[in-house]
């Protein structure tokens, strides 16, 4: 399943549980058939308070001891994935923070539960937010590192997806309007291209499309590039 094509499949789906199954579907294409999905969404207008849920098929037994063991509270992949600025390879923790012995043996308990290959994809809401993605392979040689991109990309699309079933036709409650001009950008964004790249294409300077840029992460209430071409396929602003 390519993105493309995960992102048409998911945008018809008719209920989070098939959803999920999809975007299952999507990562195990890559090897990674364990996932943790956690988020918690901030107080709305008028709302009391936020939604939380949290999604998972990790092995019964580490959560178990995960739980009794109160790890969360040590867990440097949770601690890390607050601040991370981009997707990471659990295995990469000790070149972003420095962990203690008993953050090793965490890490090492995970592996040897069949969480191997683990990979942290942050999720930053514009509100604050604060969701994430762990995926890992039961079997392993995933080749993790390679594919944090394209994982990158199917998280977002699974993101949006799962809390656009949040309440009837909340789909069609988002109106999002962009310029020709931004969408035109945003298709180059779809495609690569670097802000320099994109302003020799359409014959304008690297500073104007930094400010189309700002404008479409700004419209689309998201915090980064690959973000935004996500939402704005999952809304129909611009084509595959």
């Amino acid at each position: 399943m390519e993105i493309l094509d995960y992102i048409e499949r998911s945008n018809a789906a008719g209920s989070r549980d098939e959803a999920l199954v999809l975007f299952r579907q999507a990562v195990g294409q890559y090897g990674f058939d364990r996932v943790m999905y956690h988020s918690t969404r901030a107080v709305g207008e008028g709302e009391e308070e936020g939604s939380s849920v949290v999604l998972t098929n990790y092995p019964n037994e580490w959560l178990g001891q995960y739980a009794a063991k109160r790890w969360d509270k040590f867990d440097p992949v949770v601690r890390y994935g607050i601040v991370a600025p981009r997707p990471f390879c659990w295995d990469a923790l000790p070149k972003h923070m420095h962990l203690t012995k008993q953050q090793q043996n965490l890490m090492g308990g995970a592996v040897d539960a069949g969480l191997n290959d683990g990979v942290g994809i942050p999720l930053h809401g514009p509100r604050g937010e604060s969701s994430g993605v762990g995926l890992a392979s039961s079997i392993g040689q995933t080749d993790a590192a390679r594919h944090l991109g394209v994982l990158n990309a199917l998280v977002h699309q699974f993101h949006l997806n799962y809390w656009s079933f949040e309440e009837p036709g909340s789909r069609d409650q988002i109106v999002v309007s962009l310029t020709a001009r931004e969408r035109e950008v945003l298709h180059w964004c779809a495609q690569g291209k670097s802000n320099w790249t994109i302003g020799e294409i359409i014959g304008i300077s690297e500073h104007g499309v930094e400010f189309h840029v700002r404008n479409i992460l700004k419209k689309l209430d998201v915090d980064s590039r690959i973000t935004a071409v996500v939402k704005a396929l999952h809304l129909g602003l611009i084509l595959p």
